[in-house]
C-alpha cells in the first residue's frame, strides 16, 4: 500500500504544492496523489489487491509513456490507440487498465484536480467481455440441470493429482466459499465449542465475519488434511510454508491440469476454480432455494435496509442448506463415504 501524506518526503511534498500552485500537475504526480488519497466509491476503502492492480496499472502502463504529460493535456487518442494495441493480445487486461484510468480521472475531477473525465465514453478497448456463466453439469441454453458426468468425473479425478489442490477445490466444492477465503483459511479460523463452524475473519471478505458449519463431508476433509500440513497456521500453505498458496497459482494449476494429456482431469471443458462457487450456487437454487438464501451461502451483500437492523446469521439455515447441496452431490456421484475421504461404488 502507498505511503499516508505525513510520510511523503518532504522534497516530494514541497513539489506538489508548488506545481499545484502553478496550476496542474503531471500523470505521474497525479497518480501518486491517487494512489494515497483514494477513498473508493462512497467512501468504501478498496482493499489492498484492487489498490495494488491500480498501482500496477498505472506504474507500468501509464506512467513510463506519459508521466510528465500535464493532466489538462492529456493526449486521449495516444491513450486509446495504447490501450487498443494492448488489447490485441490482452483483451481482459487492456479492459482494466482503461478502468483504472476512468476511475483515477473521474477522482481527479470530483476532486478538482481536472476539469473533466477525458476518456469518460469511450468504448473498451478490449470490446465487451462475455459474464461469466459456466456451472459444472448444467445447461445454460436449457437453463437446467444435465447430468452430464462432469461433476463426477471432477471428483473422482482429484484422487490422481496433487493432494493440497485436490482438497482445496473439494473445499470450495463443498461450502461455495470463494477461493481466496479456502486458501486463507487458517486452522485457528475453525471453532470447534458448541456447533463448529468455519469464521472467515472481517478481513478476507466484504460483509464482515461469516460462519461456515462444519458439515460431515468438510470434517472429514478437515481431518485428512490436517494430517498432510502438520503444524502449519494455514490449510494450504505454500512450498515455503510462510504463506498460503495465491488464488493465481490454484488457477494456473487447474489451467495445466485441464491441458496435461497424463493428467486425470485431462478432456474436460475448461472451468476455473471459481466456477465450483458457482456451481454449488446454480445447484441450489435449481433444488428450490431462493437467491437470498444463497447469497447468504455466498456471503453477498445486502443493500436492503432490513439487512441493516438484522445483523444476525441463521447458522443453522445454512447448514440444512450446505447439507442439501451435499447430498445432492453425493446423489450425483452416487457413491458410498468411507473414513478416508474415499469413495467407492
Amino acid at each position: 500500500m502507498t505511503e499516508t501524506d505525513e510520510q511523503w518526503p518532504g522534497k516530494f511534498l514541497r513539489a506538489y504544492n508548488a506545481r499545484l500552485e502553478k496550476g496542474g500537475l503531471t500523470i505521474a504526480e497525479l497518480s501518486e496523489l491517487f494512489l494515497r488519497r483514494y477513498q473508493g466509491l462512497r467512501n468504501r476503502k478498496p482493499s489492498t489487491r484492487t489498490m495494488g492492480e491500480y498501482k500496477n496499472h498505472l506504474y507500468n502502463f501509464i506512467v513510463p509513456q506519459w508521466a510528465e504529460v500535464p493532466v489538462d493535456s492529456v493526449p486521449v487518442n495516444h491513450i486509446i490507440n495504447a490501450l487498443q494495441q494492448k488489447a490485441e493480445k490482452s483483451p481482459v487486461q487492456a479492459n482494466r487498465i482503461q478502468a483504472t484510468l476512468s476511475v483515477m480521472f473521474s477522482w481527479a475531477h470530483k476532486n478538482g484536480l481536472m476539469c473533466s473525465n477525458p476518456i469518460l465514453g469511450y468504448d473498451r478497448a478490449g470490446g465487451r467481455e462475455d459474464s461469466k456463466t459456466r456451472a459444472l453439469d448444467f445447461d445454460n441454453r436449457l437453463q437446467e440441470l444435465i447430468d452430464i458426468g462432469e461433476l463426477r468425473q471432477l471428483w473422482n479425478s482429484l484422487d490422481g493429482i496433487n493432494p493440497k489442490l485436490k482438497h482445496a477445490l473439494r473445499m470450495i466444492l463443498l461450502t461455495g466459499q470463494r477461493p481466496g477465503e479456502v486458501l486463507n483459511a487458517r486452522w485457528d479460523d475453525f471453532v470447534v465449542k458448541g456447533i463448529a463452524r468455519w469464521v472467515i475473519p472481517v478481513t478476507k471478505n466484504r460483509r464482515g465475519v461469516h460462519k461456515i458449519p462444519v458439515t460431515l463431508m468438510l470434517q472429514i476433509l478437515l481431518d485428512e488434511l490436517k494430517k498432510i500440513t502438520g503444524d502449519s497456521k494455514w490449510l494450504f500453505p505454500d512450498t515455503s510454508g510462510k504463506k498460503p498458496i495465491t488464488n493465481n497459482a490454484l488457477a494456473q494449476r487447474v489451467r495445466k491440469e485441464l491441458a496435461n494429456r497424463k493428467s486425470p482431469l485431462y478432456g474436460m471443458n475448461a472451468w476455473t476454480p471459481h466456477d465450483l462457487r458457482r456451481t454449488v450456487a446454480t445447484h441450489l437454487g435449481v433444488i428450490g432455494y431462493l437467491d437470498s438464501g444463497i447469497g447468504m451461502l455466498l456471503n453477498h451483500s445486502n443493500q436492503g435496509i432490513t439487512a441493516v437492523y438484522n445483523q444476525s446469521e441463521p447458522l443453522e439455515y445454512l447448514r440444512t442448506m450446505l447439507e442439501s447441496w451435499q447430498n445432492h452431490l453425493q446423489g450425483i456421484l452416487d457413491y458410498k463415504q468411507d473414513g478416508n475421504m474415499t469413495w467407492k461404488n
